[in-house]
């Protein structure tokens, strides 16, 4: 990482942080990581955002390279009449830091991946002011160079979306594609799984044989045969595991202790439970008491051991 000491100068702590630079520059880096090195190096990463923007060549030297940062900076530097030391300073570091970890590659680097470990969600601001919030164990990507042309992001996991109007704003997922202009909803993709719901707007659902049109209040799930089905829910105006409380309505068990994995980022080791259904709820703020929601009235007992857990069909409670 790169700290700001007493006299105001930047210093590197060690190599590996330029790991952290790469992943940030390349889109990678997940919730926590931006999170160490942005409360230091807001300058510096404001540097690098603007030097990522320039266009490069793939077959340009890193002379070449260097000029046309360099160039970029002497033209805003003369823009702005005047540049303190200390970012002049940084600008340097940030350069260096561009063709210490392999710039070529960066420039080339079309989309913005966002991910959220285990154990955290993430709010992410798109270009436009539109709000994503990702479930723990989600990702989604985009191009931001291209965004205002094209609203379009693909997601692995689970989001809420909030969404300025506009135009066409598309999310795609591995069974189907999402598109509003202007709404807020929520998409639930894995395993195979598509789920919908719309809180605000309209917002449509379709894949390469059909399409459906939903309204507040309703939701869609893609069903075993690949059809989209229509449902009602209760619409809350909001996602409820946004707040961390997580209900289910007679869902796979083997579902809801995948959710309890991902939010308390453990490892928990099932029984036989194909077939056995759930309905309830749990928030994330307590992993005993989570798991005794659901393991209580399931006739399951449990054991916790540091971040694991086994779960197992002696009832003794």
């Amino acid at each position: 990482m790169i700290k700001e000491t007493n006299k105001t100068e930047f210093m590197f702590t060690d190599s590996e942080n330029n790991k952290l630079f790469k992943k940030y520059l390349e889109g990678k880096i997940s919730s926590e990581e931006i999170n160490i090195i942005s409360s230091e190096n807001s300058k510096l990463l404001n540097i690098l955002d603007k030097s990522g923007k320039i266009n490069v060549a793939e077959n340009k030297s890193e002379d070449e390279i260097w000029n046309e940062i360099s160039v970029r900076i002497k033209r805003e530097s003369q823009q702005k009449h005047s540049i303190s030391p200390l970012v002049r300073y940084s600008i340097s570091i940030a350069a260096s830091i561009l063709l210490a970890i392999g710039i070529l590659f960066i420039f080339q680097t079309k989309d913005s991946k966002i991910f959220a470990e285990s154990g955290k969600q993430f709010t992410v601001n798109l270009p436009d002011g539109s709000e994503v919030i990702l479930n723990a164990e989600s990702e989604i990507s985009y191009n931001k160079k291209n965004w205002d042309n094209n609203r379009t992001l693909k997601l692995k996991g689970e989001a809420y979306f909030k969404v300025k109007k506009g135009s066409k704003f598309t999310v795609e997922t591995e069974k189907g594609n999402i598109q509003v202009l202007g709404t807020s909803f929520n998409i639930f993709s894995r395993n195979g799984k598509l789920e919908v719901k719309c809180f605000t707007g309209k917002v449509k659902v379709y894949n390469n044989t059909q399409n459906q049109i939903i309204t507040p209040g309703e939701e869609i799930k893609l069903e075993q045969n690949s059809n989209l089905k229509k449902f009602q829910f209760e619409n809350k105006q909001i996602a409820e595991w946004t707040k961390g409380e997580f209900y289910f309505d007679s869902a796979d068990l083997k579902t809801v202790f995948d959710e309890i994995q991902r939010q308390f980022n453990v490892k928990i080791t099932l029984p036989e439970i194909s077939g056995r259904k759930y309905t309830g709820f749990f928030n994330n703020k307590n992993l005993e008491q989570a798991l005794q929601n659901v393991c209580i009235p399931m006739k399951l007992s449990f054991t916790i051991k540091n971040n694991k857990v086994e779960v197992n069909e002696n009832f003794n409670y």
